[in-house]
């Protein structure tokens, strides 16, 4: 009988802790209204409960992850009050450009409200007006410093004219317009579209896939089902497995392309609103979606350590965007190729446009892969007049780096594995079983155990120096070569980018090394005339310039500040690439196993 006793007050006891412990968690509710949506903003209240300090630390995030700038989202913030359960105020003081600090007076609930001009149509951040509400909840939802691992819950309050809504967030049964989300993190990455959208499904792979499409467009729905049923097929295949149980895309059919952006069960693309015809065009909208589908598995579950558990406060910093984004792009035109959407020679031609915007870059000399990847912060996402001449894509470098990693494996392996299998078992490794990032050094070290070998100079070379590369020493194993169409050409070039601006050529970019660039024409020079030929376009000024001969110099006459002068330009030859890659004659036997092996996969 005493034991028993003992036993039941132990599991009173017990269950007392555990109620203690989830009172000691709490929630943070936010709620969302657009009185005015034509005046871009919206209303934010967030419900804190559960306190215990007298200090309550609120923090608006400074980027948005998958883009890796600082863009200050607290710049837009206005009209912070903090009040307690009773509608006293509370004191608040700004700490920070972006950190408010709250006296809650030893209150165990509070209220924290702002407000949020949101009027930047991009993917990456918000816009409200009279039609709807495009939301990303790191310029939106503020957070609580120390309680983004409590559930994080949220009403919206549409305007009375918007009757839809869609995200990835987990909808309340009973109200469709109440969510709620693990932590903070699933609640930042979730975006929202507030609306009158169109909205259709379809099943893939055992998914649920939402498509809402905002904004007219001469999209086919039946269509746009079939072929993005075959985005999920081909991105599946990679990995063996779609990590979710239903896909949302938001897709803003604008006036101009966007880009897109990912989400760990969602993406939004802002898409050209008339370019689901004709073929060339639709084909950049597969692009698209194959690439932010994609990062379903690269990015959102395979990262590295750098790129989630995410500080929202500060830059992020990693060597391996080349492989998020660079692998990401590979397979975005290769998974083209596997869904039939385009030929091999199509994706053949799709590649070597990229080699040579990679070859004829004079920044491929002077940046490398892990440096862009470091510099995305402050360079990438920061273009300036000069950054042709620094800064390389770890996009589109990136993208040919992985092809011929996908070539070295394949070859290493005699054609047994590819990037497929090294994407598919760090998946499997990191995420699935181990629920981590990795770090950089695990994902050479990964590489050198799939190909059975050490591969420390290809990094070395291609992704932490700037060695141009041999790209016949990766295709010939292939049966291919790649052949420069320009190498015999004695064209010259001027070497510049202009721009015409109220009827006058003003010259935008001078290329490193080229004509220009060394005789000292600048930016923001206006060229006037050409031996004393006046220049009205950039037409007028390449026409003239391809009939002079390397070695001659011509009299440019700019104005530079209000000045006009002469500057004498010695015409060099245009040493730019124009590679394509075709097949060698008389292949072996082996050359066409591991062709098959890469294109026929």
């Amino acid at each position: 009988m005493q034991k028993l006793k003992i036993l039941a007050s132990f599991v009173i006891i017990y269950i007392g802790l555990i109620g203690h412990c989830f009172a000691q968690n709490g929630s943070i509710h936010y709620t969302l209204e657009f009185p005015e949506p034509h005046t871009h903003y919206v209303d934010v209240e967030m419900v804190i409960d559960n306190l215990s300090s007298n200090d309550l630390e609120i923090v608006m995030p400074v980027w948005a992850p998958g883009s890796y700038k600082v863009r200050d989202f607290s710049k837009h913030t206005e009209a912070i009050v903090a009040k307690d359960e009773q509608g006293s105020e509370l004191d608040v003081e700004v700490t920070s450009k972006n950190t408010w600090l709250v006296n809650t007076k030893g209150k165990s609930k509070i209220e924290f409200s702002y407000r949020v001009y949101a009027y930047e149509l991009s993917v990456r951040t918000s816009f409200i007006n009279a039609d709807h509400a495009y939301l990303n909840g790191t310029s939106i939802f503020m957070y609580a410093e120390g309680m983004q691992d409590r559930e994080h819950t949220l009403t919206v309050v549409p305007n009375s004219n918007w009757k839809e809504i869609n995200t990835g967030l987990k909808i309340d049964k009973k109200n469709k317009w109440a969510f709620s989300a693990e932590n903070y993190d699933e609640l930042a990455d979730c975006p929202i579209e507030i609306g009158n959208q169109n909205i259709f499904s379809f099943k893939a792979e055992g998914v649920n896939h939402i498509i809402a499409m905002v904004g007219e467009a001469n999209y086919d729905i039946e269509k746009i089902k079939t072929d993005f049923a075959t985005v999920a097929k081909v991105c599946k295949d990679v990995f063996g497995d779609i990590p979710v149980k239903e896909y949302t895309y938001i897709i803003q059919n604008t006036n101009n392309r966007g880009g897109g952006l990912e989400h760990s069960n969602s993406t939004s693309l802002q898409v050209d609103r008339w370019s689901y015809e004709p073929r060339s065009a639709y084909l950049r909208i597969i692009n698209l979606a194959i690439h932010e589908y994609f990062h379903l598995w690269n990015v959102k579950r395979l990262r590295p350590e750098a790129l989630g558990p995410f500080d929202y406060t500060k830059e992020n910093y990693t060597t391996q965007l080349w492989v998020m984004e660079g692998i990401t792009s590979y397979y975005d035109e290769l998974l083209m190729l596997r869904g039939d959407f385009i030929s091999k020679q199509e994706y053949l031609s799709k590649l070597t446009s990229s080699i040579n915007r990679v070859e004829n870059s004079p920044a491929t000399d002077v940046q490398s892969l892990s440096e862009s990847s470091m510099h995305s912060w402050i360079k990438f996402y920061h273009p300036h007049e000069n950054s042709g001449n620094t800064n390389i894509s770890y996009y589109t470098k990136g993208q040919v780096v992985a092809a011929m990693l996908d070539l070295l494996i394949i070859k290493e392996t005699n054609g047994e594995k590819s990037l497929d299998d090294l994407m598919s078992n760090m998946y499997q490794k990191y995420y699935v079983k181990e629920n981590r990032g990795y770090k950089d050094e695990e994902f050479e070290a990964e590489v050198a155990s799939i190909c059975g070998s050490e591969q420390s100079a290809f990094f070395r070379d291609y992704v932490y120096g700037t060695k141009r590369i041999d790209f016949d020493s990766f295709l010939n194993p292939f049966g291919l070569h790649i052949t420069n169409l320009r190498s015999n050409s004695k064209k010259t070039k001027l070497g510049i980018r202009t721009k015409v601006e109220d009827g006058k050529l003003i010259l935008t970019r001078t290329d490193r090394h080229s004509s220009a660039y060394e005789s000292g024409l600048n930016v923001n020079d206006e060229i006037m005339s050409i031996d004393n030929y006046r220049i009205n376009s950039m037409n007028e000024l390449n026409d003239l310039i391809s009939r002079k001969n390397a070695g001659d110099v011509i009299q440019v006459l700019i104005s530079r500040d209000a000045k006009t002068f002469t500057i004498p330009v010695k015409l060099k030859i245009d040493n730019s690439v124009n590679y394509v890659i075709e097949k060698l004659k008389n292949r072996t036997e082996k050359q066409e196993s591991l062709y098959d092996a890469w294109l026929n996969n």
